[in-house]
Parts: structure tokens; sequence; C-alpha cells
């Protein structure tokens, strides 16, 4: 399906059923800049609100759709000297990150930023200090989509302190 589909079929049903479109993924910001600042455009030339799900990784992206976007969901994986636990990225892919974070943090756009608990990834402290570094970040628990191919610990977020479960979300 063409973006161009995609649209029509959006122009068709847009003021009856839709009051916006998230792009999620995989990655959203991995396609070309120019098709998502022309995708964005024309949704919001159709009155609707964008969403964008992302991981942070392509931050000048990020950065590029601003203008376009009126919310922001980030997935802050771990404690930044934490991160290659959970996901294998570069040093540069770091910095992406965490610029990203810091631009939606500081930018008037509402935004989210959110963890998805993996035990034994995550201990208890570090959802603790992941809380303290950002007092915004949400938790969500993560579910298996298939087989689990490690041994689970006890770490859930229904087992949570109250301080801590207070800031989650079910998905």
């Amino acid at each position: 399906m063409t973006l161009e589909q995609v649209l029509d079929l959006i122009r068709g049903d847009a003021a009856e059923f839709y009051t916006g479109v998230c792009l999620l993924g995989g990655e959203p910001l991995i396609q070309p800049l120019d098709v998502l600042v022309e995708f964005c455009g024309d949704l919001k030339e159709l009155g609707l609100k964008v969403k964008i799900d992302t991981n942070g990784t392509f931050f000048h992206k990020l950065e590029a759709l601003y203008p376009y976007v009126d919310y922001i969901a980030i997935d802050v994986k771990h404690l930044w000297a934490k991160y290659d636990l959970v996901t294998p990225i570069s040093q540069e892919q770091l910095r992406n990150i965490q610029e990203s974070v810091a631009y939606v943090r500081s930018g008037p756009k509402s935004y989210r930023l959110r963890t998805t608990v993996c035990s034994p990834i995550h201990t208890l402290d570090d959802l603790y200090e992941l809380r303290r570094q950002f007092p915004e970040l949400m938790f969500q628990e993560y579910t298996s989509q298939g087989p689990q191919l490690f041994k689970r610990k006890t770490l859930s977020l229904i087992n949570l302190p109250d301080d801590l479960r207070q800031h989650t979300i079910k998905v």
C-alpha cells in the first residue's frame, strides 16, 4: 500500500472516525525524512493530530519533524550505563537517544517517556534510579510475544512498591 493510498483511506473517513494518527513501528523514523515530512504535513492539512512512537535513535529526523507532531513517545529502554543490556547500540546512537529525550523534555509539546520493564534485565534499584533521573517516566510491563528465551525473575509491575506502581501504564 502506498502512502497516497493510506491518505485516501484516511481522507474518506477522517471527519467521521479519526482525530489523529500514530506513527509507530518498528521504528517509524527509519523512513526517509522527506517522506515523513510530506506524510505528516498531509495529515496536519487534514486537521489530524500526529503522534510518533520512537526509540529516539534518529534525533535529527525527530527535530525536523517536530513542527508536524503533536505528541511524542520515547522508549527509554534502561539507564544510560545499562542500555546495552536491552539493545546493542553504538555510542553515537546512545547520544542521539539522549539528545532526543532532552529535546522533547525541553520543548512545549506533549510527550511521554516510558520504559518497558523486563525482569531480569531491570532491577527494582534500576526503576528507582530511572524515576530519579526522569520523574515523568512511566513503566509498562514486558509481555512475551512468543517463547521465553530467558528465565523470568519475580519483578512484576503488580509487585512494585506503591511509590513506583503509581507510575505504570497498561498496554
